[in-house]
């Protein structure tokens, strides 16, 4: 608090007229008089006459206690605190049961912040009037100031009980008991407050506070909700809720809830904006448009506005009308970090890797505690073909210095029990639990570990937005935790409290990643697994999970802060249960190849076209189809490029995003598909293996240049199509579009070949992924410091291998 919060506080209430005990006698009706005559001119805000008349009403009646409390009301207004004191210790003199002027006199001794002597003023006042409330107001705060706030709690709650209704009070009592963490205790009092009026729609918005700071985002849902069902409440208010209930991804009842404030006061720009932000929630993108063009109307330039338009435009694939957008934003404001970050990530989803790695760079230099730009800059920064794998790593490891070492005074004392053999505590963080790439990964791995009777899964979900995957995978644990709304050091202490032995993230430097959570280090061991292909920078992250393809300790330990956990196969993968089945090779009915990319465009940079290009050239009547794709006037760079490579566009068919079902039905048009670099592909490569396409690509320095690689060889496929430079990439695509009859025979049996392979073997990753997580254990319980390991599969159990 504040040192004089108190006088920020006191609402000009300095006294009671209407139930003071000292009155005129009834019969005085003059002097009666002049106390109104005061009265109106104080009211009015005419004090130098209110006091003129007071002070002539007590040369008539020296002796009127109320005249001389009149009177040093007057004064506090015109803020003569010594004068209005001396007053009000007329008044007493006169009358020392007189409450009110004890009262206003220590509303003086605040304002001379004499806090003591104040307090000993409430105290007598509320002697002579058990029930004056406001004195006991007035000395909770006076409390608080003087950091006594277990004292203030009590003068609240007493207030409260003298007068329910007061939000003052309410407001007050909530400051100090969230300043002491007593969330429940207040939580109950609002409960009852809600009770004896259950449409005060104050009092709910308070209670979904109280349950957000403590963590219970369910409740404070439900307390939103509850708001937007009663009938009358301010338009004011109705834009906070949907404010918060956009915050936690309830975009339906946000949109009730701003749609009524909208009805209420339809000029309300930040209304708009909230609606709009609501509409994108649920993808409702021409509504969300007309939204936020509508906030730019009421409020003139606001720039954030200007970037959740092109954030509708990004989420229609127009990303050149997303950059406009945002680059208007930042005329207004060129120091908008958070534009600098969108206008990055369009740069990027649109093939601009350069442009995206500045954006991102200079993002961060705005703010440099801005961790999520930093992360996007060191995952562009990894589809750089000119960064080697040494400058990436030290990249990474600069993101470690920066953010780690002001959080050394962060870090937990842990009292997890030492025993090797006990059942375990494991949690997850990720922000993709649902329709995404790392879900895929993920969920055949977790049912299996979900039945493990040593392990107790705990999964910290880090986003708001929930589907049918995650619903689905909810249903496989016990301990499913929504933590969006957390902050790092929340999230840590709720970690630290669950007792977690072993953390793991699975997001690394990707979007909604609690990299600064870790950072903090609330478990004992934590480790980086599936969600990035890279290092974290991070001392505080002791693994690195993954498999001996993707990660040999002898060519890429250098490449990490962490130490290396190697199981005999990293994730597994769950094909699309509805995935057409595999057609016969196009090759043989078309007369020639067909190539194909469904990577993101981002991936596709000039080298890259200079490459395919090249083997294009070598086979002059093959073909090429490009997946995935944004708008087509985004576009317009890759046909530049193909185009100075010399392949015609009648060569090119390109196809926008689509649904999932549609995407793989491309794979029927395509024979081989051909992988880019640096940043090679991992789900697209999995997606074409089920569908029998094998993918074309060439083993790279850094760790997202091994992908493809990985993918290919877990298959068996390595020798044929995993290159190992520019011209080993030409000459084995070349080979392969010699040799048909073999890639047919490759595509009928490689659906089977993917059954087959340890992609499909859930258990095995989840009992090695066991095994390595019991090692980790053990060291910690043995007090020795991380060290690589690699699990190695045996007939009926796993050895352990570590490397020194």
């Amino acid at each position: 608090m504040e040192k004089n919060g108190f006088l920020q506080r006191i609402k000009s209430i300095f006294g009671t007229r209407s139930d003071a005990e000292n009155t005129v006698k009834a019969g005085d009706d003059g002097a009666k008089l002049i106390l109104k005559k005061g009265n109106d001119l104080e009211d009015q805000g005419s004090f130098d006459l209110a006091l003129s008349t007071y002070e002539h009403l007590l040369t008539i009646h020296p002796q009127m206690a109320r005249a001389h409390l009149n009177k040093g009301n007057v004064l506090m207004k015109m803020e003569r605190f010594s004068e209005a004191l001396s007053s009000y210790n007329a008044a007493i003199e006169l009358d020392p049961s007189y409450a009110a002027a004890h009262y206003n006199k220590g509303n003086a001794l605040a304002k001379l912040e004499n806090t003591h002597e104040a307090i000993d003023a409430y105290n007598i006042a509320i002697r002579y009037n058990p029930v004056f409330f406001q004195a006991l107001v007035a000395k909770g705060n006076i409390l608080v100031d003087v950091d006594k706030p277990e004292e203030a709690i009590e003068c609240y709650e007493q207030a409260l009980k003298l007068n329910p209704q007061s939000t003052d009070i309410y407001r007050n009592l909530t400051s100090v008991l969230l300043q002491l963490k007593k969330h429940d205790k207040f939580i109950e009092i609002i409960k009852n407050a809600i009770k004896s009026n259950p449409d005060d729609a104050n009092s709910f918005f308070s209670l979904g506070n109280l349950y957000l700071a403590s963590g219970d985002i369910v409740n404070a849902q439900t307390a939103f909700r509850q708001i937007v069902k009663i009938p009358s409440v301010s338009a004011e208010l109705l834009n906070e809720v949907g404010r918060e209930l956009n915050s936690q991804g309830d975009y339906v009842n946000a949109k009730k809830s701003l749609l009524r404030a909208l009805a209420n006061d339809d000029s309300v720009a930040d209304a708009h904006n909230n609606l709009g932000l609501a509409y994108l929630g649920l993808l409702q993108l021409d509504d969300a448009l007309k939204s936020f063009k509508a906030a730019v109307f009421y409020s003139g330039n606001t720039p954030d506005y200007f970037v959740n338009i092109g954030n509708v435009y990004a989420a229609r694939g127009d990303l050149d009308r997303a950059i406009e957008s945002t680059k208007e934003a930042l005329k207004i404001n060129p120091e908008f970090y958070l534009a600098v970050n969108n206008l990055g990530s369009y740069y990027k989803d649109s093939g601009q890797i350069d442009n995206a790695v500045e954006s991102f760079k200079k993002s961060v230099e705005l703010n440099p505690e801005f961790n999520g730009a930093y992360s996007n800059y060191l995952f562009c920064l990894s589809h750089k073909t000119s960064v080697t794998a040494n400058e990436l790593f030290n990249e990474h490891c600069l993101f470690g210095t920066q953010y780690e070492a002001s959080l050394s005074d962060k870090k937990f004392e842990y009292d997890n029990t030492v025993d090797t053999e006990r059942f375990l505590k494991i949690g997850f963080v990720s922000g993709d639990l649902f329709n995404h790439a790392v879900a895929s990964f993920f969920e055949p791995i977790l049912v299996s570990l979900a039945k493990k009777t040593k392990l107790h899964i705990y999964v910290y979900s880090n986003n708001p937005v929930e589907d049918n995957v995650t619903q689905r995978m909810k249903a496989y644990v016990r301990s499913w935790l929504k933590v969006a709304n957390l902050s790092d050091d929340k999230l840590a202490e709720m970690i630290h409290a669950d007792k977690i032995d072993i953390l793991i993230d699975l997001s690394g430097h990707t979007a909604l990643n609690r990299l600064l959570t870790f950072a903090r280090k609330p478990a004992p061991i934590q480790a980086s697994w599936i969600g990035y292909p890279g290092t974290t920078g991070l001392t505080s992250m002791d693994y690195y999970i993954g498999d001996r393809y993707f990660i040999p300790p002898e060519k890429v330990a250098q490449q990490f802060v962490e130490k290396l956990a190697i199981i005999p196969i990293s994730i597994t993968f769950q094909p699309q249960h509805d995935a057409p089945e595999v057609n016969a090779l196009p090759a043989l009915s078309n007369g020639h190849i067909t190539f194909g990319s469904f990577n993101r465009i981002d991936k596709i940079n000039r080298e890259v076209i200079a490459l395919w290009g090249k083997l294009l050239r070598a086979i002059p009547e093959s073909t090429m189809i490009f997946g995935g794709l944004p708008a087509r006037e985004s576009c317009q760079q890759l046909l530049t490029w193909l185009e100075e490579e010399g392949i015609s566009e009648d060569r090119l068919t390109l196809y926008q995003r689509t649904n999932m079902r549609d995407y793989l039905a491309l794979h029927h048009k395509v024979d081989v598909c051909l992988d880019t670099f640096p940043y090679t592909g991992g789900t697209t490569t999995n997606h074409a293996l089920w569908m029998g396409v094998p993918t074309l690509t060439m083993i790279g320095s850094t760790i997202s240049g091994r992908q493809g690689a990985s993918n290919l060889s877990h298959v068996g496929l390595q020798s044929i199509f995993v290159a190992e430079g520019p011209d080993d990439f030409v000459s084995k695509g070349s080979a392969i579009a010699l040799q048909l009859r073999e890639l047919s025979e490759i595509r009928m049996g490689l659906r089977q070949r993917f059954l087959d392979s340890a992609f499909c073997q859930q258990g095995l990753v989840a009992d090695s992924f066991e095994c390595a997580l019991r090692h980790m254990w053990k060291r910690w319980c043995e007090d020795q410091a991380p060290a690589t390991f690699e699990v190695v599969k045996k007939d009926t159990h796993f050895d352990i291998k570590e490397f020194i």
